[in-house]
């Protein structure tokens, strides 16, 4: 298995394409599909989309364990231990997926004719699509564990060629509504018959790609194991989301409902930023969970150190201009009434963002390492916490209270999975600071810090000011990086990216 930095790039960037090439197939057949299919059956449509998903998250944490296993099975050379695990993941994934697709059935009923509140003219499509949907429960779960022994095994290119074509499909399978006035059954249909097709050509690369995997009898030994990791990666994606969108429900209640859109619409589009750790940390976990089950501890935190450096030179002048430029950006965007309300609350999240991004990487360590109830725990400590300061400061300075209680938690956070990784990750101080990890986390506070006193001394809000400022921040990064902050091989690489002398 190729765990080097090149591949390590390689699988990053490849998981940031498959992310973002979706996206404007999304933006183009969207208003086609609205107007094919109308606003009603387009929000059954949407909630089918987010059942397909986000079930994933009743998988019990199988799924991330799956990838955790294997990884490190691999990296023992254990053949019979990858056909162990998969084969008792596969029987459970399906054992639940099947519990969970009665229980669905079951609800189906109640959930059309009280909770959704669907229109009696559309009662028959949305139980039908309910019913839909609860049958591929089994197949969704098993797609997130076979996924999971792919990219265990690095083959992130086979992944997301399964990944990119199944998420277009998704975007492309409802214009069928508007060119031949299908029904939105037959539509959810075709996507699930999409799914199943997938599921197939994910357990096709994975026989070629371990050609001496074999069907084994479940093993409960390694089932315990599997739940007992899961568990506490299942308690971190239900309290996750809760800590993500708990301020969108308290400023609502708090404020009101036009506050709620000055604050979610700078939180929204920073958001989509994630997409750039997710992507890099999604090749990191079985790196880590590969490295440090083979006993390879010292590799490993070179790739902790360098992972925190390049991700922190990458997201610094994306939040420098966000901090410079925020109101200029929502001014453009949405209008002078946003960018004189959200502008402050928008340079505060762009802080939070930096902090969440960073953390993903002793997230990805330390859930490798064995460790997934450390990030659970604090994600618990954090909610018990968070939950009084969000509603004093939003009480205080309202939106900006919110964004304020948001990033230091996020701050907060950041700093406890780092101190955690250093404690029980067993990752050496001395490691990060040879390749200059520190320094560079010291440069971006600095300049952050700068950006904001910039805009207060006298001529400091002239977009002139700023696009100076910007400039010269931006080129004293690149100065300082390439003379200080990078070392002999990082200058290396570059240039031979470049094509230039180092």
């Amino acid at each position: 298995m190729d765990i080097s930095g090149k591949a390590l790039a390689r699988n990053s960037l490849l998981n940031l394409i498959s992310q973002l090439l979706p996206v404007p197939v999304a933006m183009c057949t969207i208003p086609l599909i609205i107007r094919g299919l109308g606003q009603d059956r387009f929000g059954l449509l949407s909630l089918a989309w987010i059942v397909l998903g986000y079930f994933t998250v009743f998988d019990l944490g199988l799924g991330r364990a799956t990838t955790k296993h294997v990884a490190e099975a691999l990296g023992r050379g254990d053949q019979e231990g990858v056909s162990r695990i998969v084969s008792t993941v596969a029987t459970a994934q399906i054992v639940l997926g099947v519990v969970g697709s009665v229980i669905m059935a079951a609800l189906t009923p109640l959930l059309v004719a009280r909770v959704l509140k669907v229109s009696v003219d559309l009662r028959a499509d949305a139980t039908a699509v309910l019913y839909l949907l609860a049958g591929a429960l089994p197949l969704i779960l098993l797609s997130a564990s076979l996924s999971g022994v792919l990219e265990a095994a690095q083959r992130f290119d086979l992944v997301n060629a399964v990944k990119v074509p199944s998420s277009v499909l998704v975007c492309l399978i409802p214009l069928v509504g508007y060119f031949t006035a299908a029904s939105l059954t037959a539509i959810v249909c075709l996507i699930l018959l999409s799914r199943v097709a997938a599921l197939g050509g994910l357990w096709i690369l994975i026989r070629s790609t371990l050609p001496g995997l074999e069907c084994r009898a479940p093993s409960g030994t390694t089932l315990k194991h599997l739940l007992s990791f899961g568990g506490w990666v299942t308690i971190s994606s239900v309290v996750a989301p809760i800590l993500l969108y708990l301020d969108r429900f308290m400023v609502a209640s708090i404020c009101s409902l036009s506050a709620v859109a000055f604050y979610t619409a700078p939180y929204d589009a920073l958001m989509r930023l994630l997409i750039i750790p997710g992507s890099l940390t999604a090749t990191l976990y079985p790196s880590f969970s590969n490295l440090l089950g083979a006993g390879h501890q010292e590799r490993a935190q070179r790739i902790f150190a360098r992972s925190v450096k390049y991700l922190s030179l990458g997201m610094g002048p994306i939040v420098l201009a966000a901090v410079l430029f925020a109101h200029d950006i929502l001014r453009l965007w949405l209008g002078e009434g946003f960018a004189r309300r959200s502008g402050l609350t928008m340079q505060i999240l762009a802080v939070g963002v930096l902090a969440n991004s960073l953390a993903f990487v002793p997230v990805a360590f330390l859930q490798g390492a064995g460790h997934p109830e450390i990030p659970a725990k604090f994600h618990l400590v954090e909610l018990v916490v968070y939950v009084p300061l969000l509603w004093f400061l939003i009480h205080r300075w309202g939106i900006v209270g919110a964004a304020t209680a948001w990033g230091t938690r996020t701050l907060f956070d950041c700093l406890l999975l780092f101190a955690a990784a250093w404690r029980v990750g067993g990752i050496d101080w001395r490691v990060l600071k040879g390749v200059g990890t520190p320094a560079v986390c010291a440069a971006l506070s600095g300049l952050v810090s700068l950006a904001y006193l910039a805009q207060t001394i006298p001529g400091g809000s002239s977009l002139l000011f700023r696009v100076l400022s910007f400039a010269g921040m931006l080129g004293a990064l690149c100065w300082i990086a390439w003379t200080r902050l990078l070392d002999d091989r990082d200058r290396s690489v570059i240039a031979k990216a470049l094509n230039v002398a180092p």
